[in-house]
């Protein structure tokens, strides 16, 4: 009897350590309406959600600070994220975060991917096969962590800002930049 309330206790507790899903449920409309979300409340800037958005729409982020996903991300085909002036930080505390785009993300700021490790081919991860406008692509932390995969079908255009690069780039789709960077 005892060793079945240990198992039902192990396995609650196994269910906090888990990141939840919050999936975007409307159509287009601003990133901080809890309605729009599947848990009923918007995500924080920075968080360990796991976070899908699968709309055929445009979520504008309106939060008051960058956008900082310390869980997976998940931003389908048909899909746009607009993050006006906010950066993008993937994993910047996380080494095993990752964001998928299939979709659209639109900023007049910086996509990073950064993480804090040392060493190259080393999380967090960002792999594109939709479209990405940004300012500046930092990539890497000083110490080779991150890791930006480009896919085929992926373009990338990046601004005046230019590409800083101390992780990992593949590239196999199309990247345009107007300014080389460092």
């Amino acid at each position: 009897m005892k060793n079945i309330f240990f198992i039902i206790i192990g396995l609650f507790a196994s269910n906090l350590l888990f990141a939840q899903t919050n999936t975007w449920i409307a159509g287009s409309g601003n990133w901080s309406t809890g309605a729009n979300w599947s848990l009923g409340t918007a995500p924080a800037a920075s968080n360990t959600e796991d976070i899908i958005i699968n709309c055929a729409c445009t979520v504008t982020y309106n939060l008051g600070a960058d956008l900082i996903p310390n869980g997976s991300v998940d931003i389908s085909a048909g899909s746009t994220l607009d993050l006006g002036t906010r950066k993008l930080k993937v994993g910047t505390t996380n080494n095993s975060a990752w964001l998928t785009n299939a979709g659209t993300i639109t900023n007049s700021a910086s996509v990073e991917v950064k993480g804090t490790a040392t060493g190259f081919e080393q999380g967090p991860w960002l792999f594109n096969s939709g479209t990405i406008n940004a300012t500046k692509l930092h990539i890497g932390n000083n110490a080779g962590g991150g890791v930006f995969t480009n896919l085929s079908a992926g373009t990338v255009n990046v601004g005046t800002g230019g590409v800083h690069m101390d992780g990992t780039l593949c590239n196999e789709g199309n990247m345009f930049i107007a300014s080389p960077g460092h």
